[in-house]
């Protein structure tokens, strides 16, 4: 049952359902999701560093009728800030296993956008029978070590979704786990987005490292993007990820009202 139950919330997405899930360390996280489940595997959208559920809104509207459920990470948006040692690289994976949890999902796939792709690519190594596709969009399997400067650059930039005393602990917690090597165990399918102007986290000779260690890779460059999809390049990045998430799994044609 939805922690904020509010029929009215997100009226600019008629399709979507604020919910809350439960870490297994006791963290609250805040959701977002369509509001059927049953129209074909689901997917999993994991935000960046310190990003929100609501950031993800678009993605999931642009995959209907396919469901998507995307959530904040802890210390952002309307999940809670837990006390000091939960916000190491393992902590912050819990959250994916939360929300796989909460709905009891079997098979889903998975989208991991900027640093949430190390967290998604850990995912999949943890779980590699239940994640049927991954989407890897703007970063390499990379969970870097933070500076002090990192939190500083945050707090000057007023991501008021994000706790201070989250950023202070994610910096503090943070060591780098380099997945790579680890890349060619995963098995499902993989689509890699990266954007090809400055300010991009990806660059090219890192995307092509990335999908030659794939065993099933596809590699999309975004042309007018850097880091995050730009208006420009949303058709061509919508298209490709519902060819790649429709050709694993088909979706019936729907019928006209």
């Amino acid at each position: 049952m939805s922690v904020w139950k509010d029929d009215s919330t997100y009226n600019a997405y008629p399709r979507l359902v604020e919910d809350a899930c439960t870490t297994t360390d006791g963290v609250h996280l805040e959701m977002l999701h369509s509001k059927s489940l049953d129209h074909g595997i689901p997917l999993i959208l994991v935000p960046g560093m310190i990003g929100t559920a609501s950031m993800f809104s678009e993605r999931i509207e642009m995959l209907h009728p396919r469901p998507g459920i995307a959530f904040s990470h802890r210390g952002c948006g309307k999940s809670s800030s837990p006390a000091v040692g939960h916000y190491d690289f393992a902590s912050r994976c819990l959250d994916i296993e939360a929300v796989v949890d909460h709905f009891k999902l079997k098979a889903y796939f998975l989208y991991g956008f900027s640093r949430g792709v190390p967290m998604a690519v850990q995912h999949a190594l943890d779980h590699p029978s239940r994640v049927k596709g991954l989407i890897l969009d703007d970063a390499e399997p990379v969970y870097p070590r933070l500076t002090h400067a990192w939190t500083q650059r945050m707090v000057a930039a007023q991501f008021l979704w994000a706790h201070p005393f989250a950023l202070e602990q994610i910096q503090k917690e943070s060591v780098e786990c380099d997945l790579f090597d680890r890349l060619p165990e995963i098995k499902a399918p993989v689509l890699i987005f990266r954007g090809e102007q400055d300010g991009s986290l990806l660059s090219r000779a890192t995307a092509l490292k990335m999908k030659a260690r794939f065993p099933q890779a596809d590699l999309i460059p975004l042309p007018n993007s850097a880091h995050g999809v730009s208006p420009a390049d949303f058709p061509d990045f919508r298209d490709a990820m519902n060819a790649f998430l429709n050709r694993l799994d088909p979706q019936p044609e729907e019928r006209p009202a």
